[in-house]
C-alpha cells in the first residue's frame, strides 16, 4: 500500500511541509486583519498545502500508474496556480496593489503555457525538476588543507 525507499522518504517531507504550511496559514488567518495582503498570502498557502498533500500521496502511495498521471497533471495545475499567486504577492510586497493586479493575468498566462506543454510534448512531460547530486563530486584532499 505505501511506498518505500526515497519515495517515502519525500512523502513523509511533503506530510511535514503542510503540516508547517498549515500551521503559518492558520497564524496568517487569526492574527492579521483582512486585506489584499492577507488574501494573496492566504491563497499561496492554501494552494501549497494542496500541493504537498498531494504530492505525499503521489511519492507515499503506491497507485496505478494512469491515476499517478492524472495526479501529477492536477498537482501542476494547482503549482501553477500557486507560483502565479505567489509572484502576485510578492509584486504586491515590493510594487502595490497596481502592480500586482497587472502582474497576475501575466503569471497565470505563463503557467498556462507550460501546463498545455507539459500536456501535448511527451518531453516536457519526462522532465523532472530534482536537485542536484554533489555526492558523485570529490575534492583532491590536498586541496583540503
Amino acid at each position: 500500500m505505501f511506498t518505500t525507499g526515497y519515495e517515502i522518504t519525500t512523502a513523509a517531507t511533503n506530510v511535514f511541509n503542510a503540516i508547517v504550511t498549515a500551521i503559518f496559514g492558520w497564524k496568517l488567518y487569526r492574527d492579521i486583519k483582512p486585506n489584499e495582503r492577507k488574501a494573496l498570502w492566504g491563497i499561496v498557502f492554501i494552494l501549497f498545502f494542496i500541493v504537498c498533500v498531494l504530492g505525499s500521496v503521489i511519492h507515499g502511495v503506491q497507485i496505478t500508474p494512469e491515476v499517478k498521471d492524472l495526479l501529477w497533471n492536477i498537482l501542476f495545475f494547482i503549482l501553477v496556480l500557486m507560483m502565479a499567486s505567489f509572484v502576485t504577492a510578492i509584486v504586491y510586497e515590493t510594487d502595490g496593489l497596481s502592480k500586482a493586479k497587472q502582474t497576475a493575468v501575466p503569471a497565470l498566462l505563463l503557467g498556462a503555457v507550460y501546463l498545455i506543454l507539459r500536456l501535448t510534448i511527451p518531453a516536457v512531460k519526462q522532465m523532472r525538476f530534482t536537485a542536484v547530486s554533489y555526492t558523485h563530486l570529490t575534492l583532491p584532499t590536498s586541496d583540503l588543507v
